[in-house]
């Protein structure tokens, strides 16, 4: 669908670990890097003779007789040269009937570049949905109409992935068309690193700008490919900004803070790692994922942290980093806007095409102006307003339960709108049939009145919204702070509002809960608070006991049990999470 304006995304790209910096080489050290083993494709076939016997030599000197697996995985993608690679497709040999007819493809990996290979987009669950648990697929949020499973094969064995080169063409396309270079932002992630032993985190390795998307490329076949399979390679190649002179990205200072541990300095090198939004994982998994505005602040706000703690713990210069950071975050929050959930509320009250009918909404209304209004206004004829493609999604019952809708319905649902969530997460949150099936016998009002509920009602479900979530739609910049004021009673005027005390408490002592401790007392509380604020964490005072006690004394009831003290004096108050807390309790 040409016509329509795709949403910008960035996105991720996995990696290996990668003991020369992803140069293009075969490691220095290749028995000692176990780190890239996280990854099944380079353990299936990893051979440490092979690769000890041409330790430190260039892509460009090898044939691709011999790569070395991790080439497969990206571990190049800061080669600056040219080199190529012969794909052949995984079914060529043990499926002869399909796919005997495949012949090995040659793949050329440009300089500075990474194979982007959008795997959760080629699962046939994913994309026509899962019935067995009501999950919708692609083909409901997104312009897929050319994708036709009939057009899939029949295999003799079962496999999820979608063979047919028309439906790989329809959905890489659409994937890719999100993507926009000079806008985009790719960063670089790993499963493993040498020097973090947190096994379940992505691995922040450094950040970008999406330079080229390239072309796809169709395998080829021997003799004529009439009547007979035909599929395309996954991969797309995606040349990026990185260069060694850090001017337009960087990779974060990892090789040299494990340099400096070597030397004998008294830092513990995973004190200086980024990690990926806990609460994005799914943006920051299947080897090439999109990645919301959102998501790349946050990630970006913690690539700022690792950087600040390189330069403490080993004087690494971070200045020219700083500045493209500070810059870069500047473009994302204006290019995020003041309601990025509006995609998501629509699809969650029966819009369908949510997201693509709130970008012709923020299209039709400019960026820097309200979408709500433009979207009222879209509702009195969408044909007039909307492609045919899209306006076919709005019909007069739609349109007639949004200008029939009372005042704080309305207000409710602009509120989700500020967030940035995720389909699933609006989807739980907009509807109170959906919440009351999960247990959340909470109102639209008490939302309302109560933002933070947002993530502490949802912080133990499949879905979670983070603080950080809620935090960023109720203090985004300052320019949209001010353009877009929060109404009452939502308005959040400081980081110490009672209500986000009792948020950043229950955060806090669920986290220590989950390393065993169900009762914590107050100081370390405020200390957990005042670290996150020393951290950089956006938003947030340092916390007193004065401030805290206010919090406790008014909205602590319910949620957060503060323990009397025991006789003996000097022994602190204590905090305590009440689990079985009812969710009907407003705050």
């Amino acid at each position: 669908m040409p016509d329509l304006s795709y949403p910008l995304r960035h996105i991720s790209i996995r990696v290996p670990w990668h003991d020369s910096g992803w140069n293009g080489s075969v490691c220095k050290e290749p028995t000692h890097n176990t780190a890239c083993l996280k990854l099944r494709n380079i353990s299936d076939s990893k051979n440490d003779e092979e690769e000890e016997a041409r330790k430190g030599q260039s892509f460009q000197d090898l044939k691709d007789a011999w790569l070395p697996p991790c080439v497969n995985e990206r571990a190049a993608f800061m080669a600056d040269f040219d080199f190529e690679q012969i794909k052949r497709h995984p079914y060529a040999e043990t499926s002869p009937k399909t796919h005997g007819h495949f012949r090995p493809t040659p793949f050329r990996h440009p300089r500075y570049a990474a194979p982007g290979l959008p795997f959760r987009w080629l699962m046939r669950g994913k994309v026509f949905g899962d019935p067995d648990n009501r999950a919708a697929g692609f083909v409901n949020r997104f312009p897929l109409d050319d994708l036709d499973e009939a057009l899939e094969p029949k295999l003799f064995f079962d496999t999820n992935w979608l063979q047919d080169h028309r439906n790989h063409r329809t959905l890489l396309d659409c994937f890719w068309n999100h993507v926009q270079p000079d806008l985009s932002l790719v960063f670089f992630y790993a499963k493993q690193a040498p020097f973090v032993e947190d096994m379940g985190r992505r691995i922040l390795i450094g950040v970008g700008r999406v330079k080229k998307v390239h072309g796809l490329t169709e395998y080829r076949y021997e003799g004529s490919h009439a009547g007979r399979l035909r599929s395309l390679l996954w991969e797309r190649m995606i040349t990026h900004s990185i260069r060694p002179t850090f001017e337009d990205g960087f990779l974060l200072p990892y090789h040299e803070a494990m340099a400096k541990s070597d030397e004998g300095r008294s830092f513990d090198p995973a004190t200086v790692a980024a990690f990926a939004p806990e609460d994005r994982f799914t943006e920051f998994s299947y080897v090439t994922e999109h990645v919301g505005n959102d998501a790349a602040i946050s990630a970006l706000l913690a690539m700022r942290g690792a950087l600040h703690r390189c330069a403490e713990s080993f004087g690494f210069g971070i200045d020219d980093h700083e500045h493209w950071i500070d810059a870069e975050l500047g473009r994302l929050w204006n290019r995020r806007g003041p309601c990025p959930g509006l995609g998501a509320v629509l699809a969650a009250t029966g819009v369908g095409m949510g997201n693509f009918i709130a970008q012709a909404v923020i299209d039709a209304g400019g960026e820097d102006e309200n979408p709500w209004p433009t979207w009222f206004g879209i509702l009195d004829d969408p044909q007039a307003s909307l492609p045919p493609e899209l306006a076919q999604h709005i019909d007069t019952t739609i349109a007639s339960a949004w200008t029939g809708m009372k005042r704080d319905r309305r207000a409710f649902l602009e509120l989700l709108s500020r967030m940035d969530l995720t389909q699933e997460q609006a989807t739980l949150l907009a509807s109170p049939e959906a919440r009351g099936e999960r247990g959340i016998a909470l109102s639209d009002a008490d939302f309302v009145g109560n933002p933070y509920l947002v993530y502490e009602t949802t912080r133990l479900s499949n879905d979670p919204v983070s603080l950080g979530t809620v935090d960023r739609g109720l203090f985004p910049n300052v320019r949209l702070r001010q353009a877009f004021p929060v109404p009452e009673p939502s308005l959040v005027q400081t980081p110490v509002d009672r209500r986000r005390l009792r948020a950043l408490s229950i955060r806090s002592l669920e986290e220590a809960a989950g390393k065993g401790d169900t009762l914590r007392s107050r100081d370390d509380v405020i200390r957990d608070l005042r670290r996150d604020a020393e951290d950089g964490e956006p938003n947030t005072t340092p916390i007193t006991a004065d401030l805290l006690g206010v919090a406790e004394a008014e909205v602590f009831e319910g949620e957060i049990r503060v323990a009397p003290p025991p006789r003996e004096r000097g022994t602190p108050v204590t905090l305590e999470m009440n689990f079985a807390c009812p969710r009907s309790i407003p705050a």
